[in-house]
């Protein structure tokens, strides 16, 4: 008897530690993928919801100077404005997004996005990457935690656009640190962010050489034919 309690105790030590590792090396890193994703979704969309709700007057963001025949000769960034904008995005968002982890009402936007903090469900039969089994089973909760406060600042850059033509972009770049959490695993990542808080296009001038030109025209004689 004790023979058989002994091999079966074994043979038990043995399975668990073959499905341990299993799932370490086949379903754990599926649940971390999806956690991630799902996670970067939900931080997405809170945020550009917080943005667009925020109201703020681009056109006193930037001082564009122009000469007396329209074009323009002098772009200037109001770095006082802009100081007091991103701590007002930063500090909105911020409490958007612990409201939202914490399943709470959200202070900017009076509703609660995300019930007892879940920001997505996921089937266990999706982790087995069979398609008739990938929304049976328990569901399983995923959450995020931020880990610090946000941070972030904004971005100009300056490209080509067209003849002659120039696209001015101001981006706010945003960066989260936060948890994500299972009921199997806590993974710990960064998610960066850049959103269009405005965007500018600058119409230069013609060359003059480029105005004169004319495409060249072919005469009748010109043309030969080759057989």
């Amino acid at each position: 008897m004790k023979r058989k309690i002994y091999i079966g105790a074994t043979f038990f030590v043995i399975l668990s530690f073959f499905l341990v590792q299993a799932f370490n090396r086949w379903i754990e890193p599926q649940l971390q993928v999806i956690a991630r994703q799902q996670s970067s979704i939900a931080m997405n969309n809170i945020v550009t919801k917080i943005l667009q709700s925020m109201d703020y007057e681009s056109s006193s963001l930037v001082v564009i100077e122009k000469d007396d025949q329209g074009y323009i000769t002098n772009l200037q960034m109001d770095t006082q404005s802009l100081n007091r904008l991103l701590y007002d995005m930063l500090h909105t968002i911020d409490s958007s997004l612990e409201a939202a982890q914490e399943g709470e009402l959200d202070p900017t936007l009076d509703q609660t996005l995300y019930e007892n903090g879940v920001i997505y469900q996921l089937p266990i039969g999706y982790l087995t990457r069979l398609p008739f089994l990938s929304s049976l089973g328990p569901k399983m909760d995923i959450r995020f935690r931020m880990l610090n406060d946000v941070s972030g600042h904004f971005q100009l850059s300056c490209e080509p656009y067209g003849m002659n033509n120039s696209l001015i972009k101001l981006d706010l770049v945003i960066e989260l640190k936060a948890e994500v959490l299972t009921v199997l695993s806590i993974t710990q990542y960064t998610h960066t962010m850049e959103l269009p808080i405005i965007v500018e296009i600058i119409h230069g001038q013609l060359p003059e050489f480029y105005q004169n030109w004319k495409s060249p025209s072919v005469q009748a004689g010109e043309i030969e034919e080759y057989s």
